[in-house]
């Protein structure tokens, strides 16, 4: 671990290049001070070489400089993190791939780097300096200190500004300095992306810079949203109506039925008799379950066909209705099913309705809790059809 120390390709090790630029300016000089008073007084043509080795020991000074800057700027950001924000109308969309943020690609290098601060010696570059702890410690214990508002801001000169309030671990961001905006082809969304983090990292936030790109380029989003994050809901509906889209925002929400929109499960169908399956289908179908099953199928089958036949469309609130009160259904449909076969039935059963009633029609709807009018008219069609 000491020759990985000492490595100038170890990131993570002291920065020896503070003593070079130190040094190579006293070099030079006296480099000067030797030239001017020793060499050139004697020999004044050889200024060239004062030149050529001023230059030399510019560039030399010059090239530690960047040795140490860049080493300093990996120490510095392994406990910053760079806050990074933007309004909605600045959020980059394009037909042909979709912002995914800023970072950087992984590889074998970051892995490396990672594992090296992670070791004992490294800790004293990824915890927090004693200053930066104080900081934190006035704005909780003296929340009104004059001191506050300048160790709260968030300013690039203010050695102890804090960090943004997202979570995670900075070194994971630390270990690459350079970020830059990343891109996913629109033709590699059709495979999954699981996206990770604790409570308040901004993964919904995340979500937004998704979701609004999506709606700009056109395409049709769905969200499911289980939690009801209203911040998200805002969010979409303001970026459907800046696209000019919003005719065709739809919301659902069983806690809102006045402002959701309605979705009715049973109301498309190919066949009739795919309502009571849909319907039959929650329930459970083993053991005496299954008897029951099969006769709820049956009961809502048949009101299915009448509603169908009434050029009704089949809902759940109809079909509750009718299971309630079957009478209307029925009378309805006797009515419909007499104007169709016998034009003429509203005269004839007229004169024949008390007839059908002391016969007993009205024993009937009497046991049955039936209304006598359903009852009477379904007796007139017996008789009707025994003619």
């Amino acid at each position: 671990m000491k020759s990985q120390n000492k490595s100038f390709n170890n990131l993570f090790r002291p920065a020896y290049e503070r003593s070079a630029l130190f040094t190579i300016p006293l070099v030079t000089a006296y480099f000067w001070w030797y030239f001017m008073y020793a060499v050139l007084v004697q020999f004044p043509e050889n200024k060239i070489i004062l030149s050529v080795a001023t230059l030399f020991f510019a560039m030399l000074w010059g090239h530690y400089l960047k040795g140490f800057l860049r080493i300093k700027k990996h120490h510095r950001n392994l406990t910053r993190l760079e806050f990074y924000g933007a309004r909605s109308d600045a959020i980059p969309w394009s037909k042909k791939a979709l912002f995914m943020g800023r970072g950087f690609r992984w590889t074998q290098d970051h892995t490396q780097r990672l594992f090296q601060i992670r070791q004992p010696e490294y800790h004293h570059l990824i915890k927090p300096s004693k200053w930066y702890e104080w900081a934190r410690k006035l704005e909780i214990e003296h929340p009104e200190h004059w001191l506050v508002k300048y160790t709260q801001r968030d300013h690039r000169w203010n050695p102890v500004r804090p960090l943004p309030p997202v979570g995670g671990n900075t070194s994971l961001h630390g270990i690459e300095p350079t970020e830059q905006d990343i891109w996913l082809s629109t033709d590699d969304r059709a495979g999954h992306m699981l996206v990770l983090g604790t409570t308040g990292v901004g993964k919904t936030r995340y979500a937004e810079v998704l979701i609004t790109q999506d709606i700009h380029r056109g395409d049709i989003v769905i969200v499911f949203d289980p939690k009801g994050d209203l911040e998200l809901l805002k969010r979409m509906f303001a970026e459907a109506k800046k696209a000019s889209r919003d005719n065709n925002f739809y919301m659902f929400h069983l806690g809102f039925p006045d402002l959701s929109a309605r979705y009715n499960p049973i109301g498309s169908f190919g066949k009739i008799t795919e309502v009571a399956t849909r319907i039959a289908n929650q329930l459970p179908g083993e053991g005496q379950s299954a008897a029951f099953k099969e006769f709820v199928w049956r009961f809502v089958n048949i009101m299915a066909r009448t509603m169908n036949e009434l050029g009704e469309k089949p809902s759940y609130e109809r079909l509750y209705s009718y299971a309630s009160n079957i009478d209307d259904l029925c009378l309805r449909y006797f009515e419909h099913y007499l104007t169709q076969h016998y034009p003429d039935w509203k005269s004839d059963y007229e004169s024949q309705l008390q007839a059908i009633l002391k016969a007993g029609a009205s024993q009937k709807a009497g046991k049955t809790q039936r209304s006598s009018n359903t009852i009477a008219l379904s007796d007139f069609i017996g008789i009707w059809h025994n003619q």
